[in-house]
């Protein structure tokens, strides 16, 4: 039997509902036969969450992350796929390490190297296995409905094994090699970085103008740069060879200012005859412009600094700047520009905006340099072994993995949704260099590359070798560095299910990898599209011969109501376990949704939190309204989806339950569609929209006045909380279990009723129904627009011409629903009363439309004195339009003004543009 809702919600069902989710075990897809009989054999469907950090809680870029792939789950379990939603931790190297080592140093006064390698590691993995479990526990408070039995951490002993294989296979292609290149160097983290994981901020600096002389000669060569201490490490002036300015001094030679170092002047392309004075200076170890400079001509290479900043010493002794040995980078530029100064060979100096690449995880200004790293090279061919994928990419039996990621992509084998992000995927493949993937911290996946200390022979290997391939000998150094914390992460869809040391089946069963890889779906920020999908698009394409998921979905940033990036220096940062503790896990995952469309950011504010709650409370009430209108279970009662007696229903209804079925199910198709269209919030927006404008404010106000058929609103509440369980997971399930004993999250998702109207037609019901709502939304208007209580029953007049007869019928559900004593019959014209043109037939008086007015009696109504009051807000509505109108055609002030600014500027025009005409008619009517 079912049971009365209580009046309130209890917080604690969520803890409570999860529980009973996961002891059902059917978050694993291989239990989900014992479910019900749609999922034997059913097709799989698979989604690998992105790993959150194991060193800081959820934020609302989490939360929204959890909440996004979680509709796609329970949606796609409902529908009868074979689901897994694999989850996981990451070990996030640098982040993790920097946080333990900075702990230590605050409560020991230590370093890392005071504590050697193998303590670190031991303090690192203690912090980790308490904040990984508190990571775990946060997900779970989202609802997140993924199978635990398959968790992952990227530093367990399986998938480290997928990482060394993966290194060993790369290498054996020629894919991966070590070598002198130019890198990004973070001094805070201490450790190299890859391109994607430098960002580039505009900053305001000096544009210094430097004379360097000519060799034998009084005059010289004025080049400009922003960074004057470099110079130490410069070895070349460069022109471009189309530059006619410099072209007769090509091949001359300058001397260095301060040092007196001998260095040529060459042409090369890369120079831009724009910068400065059109000649720069070239310092190979800092930069990778002049570095390929370098390359081209012959230059020397020198590098100026320490991994800490410095000026090198060593290389200051051999290079002949010993003064200027173990200055911090800005001590050296001060003293270097006191002495060009007194020396008379600065020029000149202008203020500038420049671009300048800071570390995306500490904001350090990052120094290019010269170092000895590993790289994946992606301009390096190799040969694919999956034939068929090649083919089915139009890519040539030997490609490259630049050529690979850019296929992937082109040729629609992985989609990406929203489709605009495809033109920044192939902008960033154009510009893409070789990936540096050692790093110099101690936490993380060690290289599997050993040293030879007899032979000096590189071994690379899966398992730690005990003798040198080459010499035999045994004394081997393992590469103290280790992998970028991307390298792991870009094998996750498939390391995580089993990849390589998984067997194609598993007791006459097909393997994980083998069911479940590709995986159906990656979601993500839009802002990891490089850091992470195409890296994963590159190891699967190399490492399987295959995509690694068919779409990804991205989604924007959560941002504070003001639109700005939410951090904790900016005081701005939600906790969202604080959200949910106040507000609910549901209003929670709502408020992240409605509005939200794919790749855009979004607003995030408690007030929409609490309006998502409040939509929680409103369906709790419709739910303890429609259950209460009949004790019996509603599990006897035929649903719209149900395979028999599908669209059948209650017969002999009304015009209200008539209408709501089609509404419901009109709901249902947009609903899906919307979903299969990874359109989520629209999705929220059309059952919003359904469940408290035409369920609650029509069809059950009216529902209260006819008696309704219990039996209609319990077909209506099954499907209407099947519709919303993948949004709104613990609410639905609660009501739910009130009156089944089965899981709603297993239940099926309801499709349109075959035979039912899928799409908004004009259907008899529908129409007739439009009309009615037009004249009791016509009547509460005009009561509201002169201003009468709600309370106050007045009287309305109305003729009804004979094809509008059927309205008699309705006239109680008219009167209780307008609060008027309805009149069908002719107004007396001279009485000057309120009235507003009804329009059953379309179109309206002022188009030449037919419409029938609608009196509105309130007693000693006074002509003049409302068409003075509508006068004067028609003036007042017209300044405000001037205003707008005035602003909106300043050039300068659209240049300026925040977009957000400017969009509610337009809609607050539309909208006194709109109030403005609604004035002028009501003038005219008044006169």
């Amino acid at each position: 039997m079912s049971k009365a809702l209580p009046k309130k919600i209890d917080p604690k069902i969520e803890n409570e509902i999860y529980k009973k989710w996961e002891s059902s075990k059917f978050f694993n897809p291989d239990n989900l036969e014992t479910a019900d009989d749609r999922f034997w054999k059913a097709e799989p469907f698979s989604i690998a969450m992105p790993p959150p950090n194991v060193t800081a809680e959820l934020h609302l870029g989490s939360a929204l992350f959890l909440t996004l792939q979680d509709i796609m789950v329970r949606h796609a379990r409902m529908r009868g796929f074979k689901t897994l939603w694999l989850p996981g931790t990451d070990h996030a190297a640098i982040a993790t390490q920097n946080v333990v080592e900075r702990k230590i140093l605050e409560t020991e006064k230590k370093t890392r190297q005071d504590l050697g390698r193998q303590e670190l590691l031991r303090r690192i993995n203690e912090f980790v296995s308490q904040t990984r479990g508190h990571i775990q526990n946060q997900i779970r408070k989202m609802g997140s409905s993924c199978d635990w039995s398959r968790e992952k951490f990227t530093l367990s002993p399986e998938l480290s094994l997928a990482v060394r294989t993966a290194f060993k296979q790369m290498y054996d292609a020629g894919l991966i090699y070590r070598g002198d290149r130019m890198i990004n160097w973070c001094p805070r983290c201490g450790t190299t970085l890859a391109d994607d994981e430098v960002e580039y901020k505009t900053v305001k600096g000096e544009m210094y103008y430097i004379r360097y002389p000519f060799k034998g000669g009084e005059n010289f060569l004025t080049v400009a740069t922003v960074r004057p201490e470099t110079m130490l490490g410069d070895t070349g002036v460069a022109v471009n060879p189309k530059d006619l300015r410099y072209k007769k001094f090509v091949g001359k030679i300058l001397m260095l200012p301060l040092l007196n170092r001998e260095i040529p002047i060459v042409a090369d392309d890369h120079v831009d005859p724009e910068f400065g004075t059109g000649a720069v200076k070239v310092t190979p170890g800092h930069d990778p412009n002049d570095f390929e400079i370098a390359k081209q001509n012959g230059l020397e290479m020198i590098n100026l600094y320490t991994p800490d900043g410095h000026i090198n010493p060593e290389e200051a002794t051999d290079h002949g700047f010993d003064e200027y040995g173990g200055l911090r980078a800005e001590e050296a530029r001060d003293k270097i520009l006191a002495e060009l100064e007194s020396k008379e060979f600065l020029e000149k100096t202008e203020p500038i905006e420049h671009r300048v690449g800071v570390c995306y995880r500490c904001d350090t200004v990052v120094e290019p340099m010269i170092s000895k790293q590993w790289f994946v090279g992606v301009n390096t061919e190799f040969r694919i072994e999956n034939k068929e994928f090649g083919k089915s990419l139009k890519l040539s039996e030997k490609t490259t993995l630049k050529e690979l990621m850019t296929a992937v992509i082109k040729s629609g084998a992985v989609k990406i949704v929203p489709q605009r992000f495809e033109k920044n995927y192939f902008e960033w493949m154009k510009n893409l260099r070789d990936w540096t993937i050692s790093r110099q911290i101690w936490y993380g996946h060690q290289i599997p590359a050993w040293y030879c200390q007899n032979c000096k022979a590189v071994i690379v290997a899966i398992e730690t070798p005990t003798a040198c391939g080459e010499c035999h000998a045994t004394l081997m150094v393992q590469d103290e560095d280790t992998l970028d914390t991307w390298f792991s992460s870009g094998l996750w869809t498939f390391s995580t299910l089993g990849w390589p040391s998984s067997a194609k089946t598993r007791e006459g069963k097909p393997s994980d990898l083998e069911l479940f890889h590709p995986t159906t779906i990656l979601e993500t920020a839009y802002d990891i599209l490089f850091f992470w999908v195409a890296r994963m698009i590159l190891m699967s394409g190399f490492l399987l011969g295959d995509i690694p998921f068919k779409t990804v979905y991205l989604h924007g940033l959560v941002r504070d109501i003001e639109g700005k990036k939410m951090s904790k220096s900016s005081g701005n940062k939600i906790n969202p376990l604080e959200v949910q503790a106040k507000f609910g896990t549901d209003a929670l995952r709502l408020s992240l949704i409605l509005g939200n469309t794919p790749g855009n950011d979004m607003k995030f504010s408690e007030t929409k939190v609490e309006a998502g709650r409040n939509f929680i409370n409103k369906l709790w009430n419709i739910a303890r309204y429609l259950i209460s209108l009949e004790p019996s279970p509603l599990a006897a009662v035929p649903t719209i989806a149900s395979g028999e007696g599908r669209g059948e229903g209650p017969k002999n209804l009304s015009l209200a339950a008539e209408w709501i079925e089609e509404r419901l199910n009109i709901a249902t198709t947009i609903t899906n569609q919307k979903i299969a269209a990874h359109d989520y919030g629209s999705a929220a927006d059309e059952l919003m929209k359904f469940t408290w404008n035409e369920l609650a404010d029509w069809y059950l106000e009216i529902a209260k006045i006819e008696k309704p058929k219990p039996e209609l609103g319990k077909k209506i509440l099954e499907n209407l909380l099947k519709l919303w369980h993948p949004f709104i997971p613990f609410i639905t399930e609660y009501i739910w279990s009130q009156f089944h004993a089965s899981l709603l999250m297993v239940e099926e998702y309801p499709t349109p009723a075959a035979g039912g109207k899928s799409q908004i037609t004009n259907s008899k019901s529908q129409t007739q129904f439009k009309h009615l709502q037009e004249l009791i939304t016509g009547l509460r208007n005009l009561r509201a627009e002169y201003r009468e209580e709600s309370k106050k029953i007045l009287a309305s007049y109305v003729e009804l011409p004979n094809s509008l007869s059927w309205i008699h019928d309705y006239s109680g559900v008219i009167e209780r629903l307008s609060r008027t004593k309805i009149n069908f019959a002719k107004m007396d014209e001279d009485k000057k009363m309120p009235y507003f043109f009804w329009s059953p037939y379309g179109g309206s008086p002022e188009g030449g439309g037919e419409s029938v007015k609608v009196y509105l009696i309130i007693p000693n109504f006074d002509p003049k004195t409302e068409i003075t009051l509508t006068e004067k807000k028609l003036t007042e509505t017209e300044d405000r339009i001037k205003k707008l109108s005035s602003q909106m055609s300043k050039r300068g002030f659209l240049k300026k003004a925040p977009a957000d600014i400017i969009t509610k500027m337009k809609t607050d025009l539309t909208s006194a543009e709109a109030r403005a005409e609604a004035l002028k008619t009501k003038l005219k009517h008044l006169k």
